[in-house]
C-alpha cells in the first residue's frame, strides 16, 4: 500500500472513531454526573500510565525491525503477555491505595476493570503491529472503528442503565475484546503464540527507551487530573477533563493519523538508506502550518464552541 493510500485509510479511521467518540461523549455528558466521570478520569489515568509500558514497545519493534524473523515476533508476543500479566497484577494490588488516597470507593472498581485489559491487548497487539509494518491500514481502520463502536454502544448502555462511572471502564474492556477478536481474523496464518526468550532481550533493548520516552509523556498529561482530583474534588476533574479533550482535537483529528502511517514509513526510508532530514522537516512544516491556525481559532472561540 502507498503512503497516500495508507493515509487515506488513517484519516478515515480516525475521523470515523472521532465522531463516534464525540457524539458518545455528549451523550455520556448527559447520563453521568461530572463527578462521576471525574471519579473514572482519575482511574484511568492512573491505568493510563501503566498502559505506556505495557508491551515494553514491543509493537514498536516490530514496526521498524530491519530483520523481522518468526522467532523475534514469538518474543515480542511473550514479552507483551508476561508485561501485561504483570501490570494487571501490579495494579490490582494498588488499587486500594489508589481508592483510599482520593478517599472514593470507585476509584478502585475502575481501576481492577481496567487492569483486565492489560491481559487482553497482547493477544491483538502483535497482528496489528505486522498491519502496521506493512501499511495495511485498510485492515486497522476495520478493527479500530468497530471497537471504537463497541466502546460507545457499550458505555451509553450501561451508563443509561444506571451503572454511572464504571460503565466507562467496562465498555473499556469490551472494547479490547471486540479488538482482539476481529484482529484475530487478520492474523498471519504461520503466527504462532508460542513462547520464545531467546531473542527477548533484543526486543527488550529497543522498546526500554521507547517505554521511558513515552511513561514521561502520559505523566505529563495525566498529572493535572490526578492532582485536580486530589486538590479539588472529582466534579472539577471531570470538567477539566472536557475542556482538555476539546483542546486534544488536534491529536485526535490530525496527528493520531499521521503517527502511525509515519513510523512504519520512515522505518522503511530508514532501512532503504534514505536522508530523512528533508522529509522529516517537510513534515514538520505541513503539520506547522495546519496546527497553529487550529488552535488560534480554539482560543479565540473557546466559549461559543464549549457552548
Amino acid at each position: 500500500m502507498t503512503v497516500r493510500k495508507a493515509l487515506l485509510f488513517s484519516y478515515a479511521e480516525k475521523y470515523s472513531t472521532l465522531l463516534i467518540t464525540i457524539v458518545s461523549s455528549m451523550v455520556l455528558a448527559r447520563l453521568l454526573t461530572p463527578a462521576e466521570i471525574g471519579v473514572y478520569s482519575v482511574g484511568a489515568v492512573f491505568v493510563g500510565l501503566a498502559a505506556t509500558v505495557r508491551d515494553l514497545g514491543a509493537g514498536t519493534y516490530v514496526v521498524q525491525e530491519p530483520e523481522l524473523t518468526g522467532r523475534r515476533i514469538r518474543a515480542t508476543f511473550t514479552v507483551a503477555l508476561l508485561v501485561g500479566g504483570v501490570l494487571a497484577a501490579a495494579l490490582a494490588l494498588l488499587a486500594a491505595p489508589m481508592a483510599a488516597f482520593y478517599r472514593e470507593p470507585g476509584v478502585r472498581a475502575v481501576i481492577l476493570v481496567l487492569a483486565l485489559n492489560f491481559l487482553v491487548v497482547p493477544f491483538g497487539s502483535v497482528t496489528q503491529a505486522l498491519l502496521t509494518r506493512d501499511l495495511r491500514f485498510d485492515a486497522l481502520a476495520r478493527v479500530r472503528i468497530a471497537s471504537t463502536l463497541v466502546n460507545a454502544l457499550a458505555g451509553i448502555a450501561l451508563a443509561a442503565l444506571g451503572f454511572g462511572f464504571i460503565s466507562l471502564a467496562w465498555a473499556a474492556l469490551a472494547s479490547s475484546l471486540a479488538s482482539a477478536l476481529i484482529t484475530w481474523l487478520y492474523r498471519p496464518k504461520n503466527l504462532s503464540y508460542l513462547p520464545e526468550v531467546t531473542e527477548v532481550r533484543r526486543v527488550l533493548s529497543f522498546g526500554g527507551r521507547v517505554s521511558a520516552s513515552s511513561l514521561v509523556n502520559e505523566l505529563g498529561k495525566g498529572a493535572p487530573d490526578l492532582i485536580i482530583a486530589r486538590v479539588l474534588g472529582f466534579a472539577p476533574t471531570g470538567l477539566y477533563g472536557r475542556a482538555a479533550g476539546l483542546t486534544s482535537l488536534f491529536q485526535n483529528a490530525v496527528m493520531r493519523a499521521i503517527w502511525p502511517v509515519a513510523l512504519p514509513y520512515f522505518a522503511d526510508r530508514h532501512r532503504a538508506g534514505d536522508d530523512l532530514k528533508a522529509r522529516y522537516l517537510a513534515s514538520l512544516t505541513y503539520i506547522t502550518g495546519i496546527g497553529w491556525p487550529f488552535f488560534a481559532f480554539l482560543a479565540l472561540m473557546a466559549y461559543t464552541v464549549v457552548r
